[in-house]
């Protein structure tokens, strides 16, 4: 399916299409919420720049992170930073996972520099729904404010199901229109939509069945069974709510009761653990600061040591996904 385009991202659309790589700005921020393409259009412009310039360069923030410590560790950093400073396009994805990383922001600093020094261009992502860069220093923030801004918005009900019907419309001959209404009730943005569409086609081929409401509903039962065993932090908040007695809302709150606190500190490390989430990450799931989500995991891992409660209560909750591995959520 071609890129899709509608009231919630057009004008971010229009105002990069408009340029050829030697005229982008030297800096280009595109933010939005979750799900609303900014990935897939970075990609399209990283595709668009190699026609001019072999040498673009496209990673997740989180590669530049893993490759920075990497280098630092085997004392390689003159190779790393040959590769991300010297690229005419440098193309970094999801930039907010950077949040809490202080050693690679101020590399990613002095990366920026010298690639403004020498006027190549530097295009990046945000997941928020504004650009609030706050995370990554004064210096930093305002070097990324300082270009191109683009918002891209949340697509609302009827673009989704615009979405899934120009999607399924390649797929089939004939689209019954009770299946895109089942399939835009339970998406709320456009990465599910795609994820579920993806997920129904696998499910129809292995069973032979057909693309039609009735197939979709038997689809969606085994869906949602699948759906609540996924090591991801929501179900694994829920399960930690199960075993403490403590509501969600309350674990994801900002009460302070002894248990309650108990609870919160379990569900972090257990999300930690389980999931695979970094520090930055729980924050954000949380509404706690990077600093606040470590003491409370470190704080968990010597309890653990010592309470035999706590320790069946972890077990309780990673036995709750022991047949699945880490899948962020």
């Amino acid at each position: 399916m071609k890129f899709f385009v509608s009231d919630f991202n057009v004008s971010a659309w229009q105002a990069v299409k408009g340029f050829t790589p030697e005229k982008w700005p030297q800096v280009t921020l595109l933010y939005g919420p979750p799900g609303t393409g900014k990935s897939t259009l970075l990609h399209l412009f990283y595709r668009r720049a190699l026609r001019s310039e072999r040498g673009s360069v496209l990673a997740e923030a989180r590669r530049f992170a893993r490759d920075y410590a990497l280098a630092a560790q085997e004392s390689a950093l003159g190779r790393f930073r040959r590769y991300y400073r010297t690229a005419p396009y440098l193309f970094l994805d999801d930039l907010q996972v950077l949040s809490g990383k202080k050693k690679t922001i101020e590399e990613l600093l002095h990366t920026f520099e010298h690639r403004l020094e020498y006027e190549y261009k530097v295009f990046v992502t945000l997941e928020s729904e504004k650009p609030d860069l706050e995370f990554l220093g004064r210096r930093l923030a305002s070097r990324f404010l300082s270009g191109l801004t683009l918002p891209l918005y949340q697509p609302k009900a009827g673009e989704i199901r615009d979405f899934i019907r120009g999607d399924l419309a390649q797929r089939l001959a004939l689209v019954e229109p009770a299946l895109v209404d089942g399939l835009a009730e339970r998406a709320a943005n456009l990465t599910e939509a795609k994820n579920l569409i993806r997920e129904f086609g696998i499910y129809i081929d292995q069973r032979a069945a057909a693309f039609t409401l009735e197939g979709f509903r038997e689809f969606w039962q085994v869906w949602e069974c699948r759906q609540k065993t996924k090591p991801v932090p929501r179900n694994v908040i829920r399960i930690t709510s199960q075993v403490t007695g403590i509501p969600a809302e309350e674990i994801l709150g900002s009460g302070r009761p002894a248990p309650l606190v108990e609870a919160r500190h379990l569900a972090m490390y257990a999300v930690r653990e389980i999931c695979g989430c970094g520090y930055a990450e729980i924050g954000r799931i949380f509404g706690k600061e990077h600093g606040a989500v470590i003491r409370a995991c470190r704080s968990v891992a010597v309890k653990l040591e010592k309470n035999e409660d706590l320790r069946e209560r972890f077990r309780y909750i990673g036995q709750a996904f022991a047949s699945s591995g880490p899948d962020g959520g």
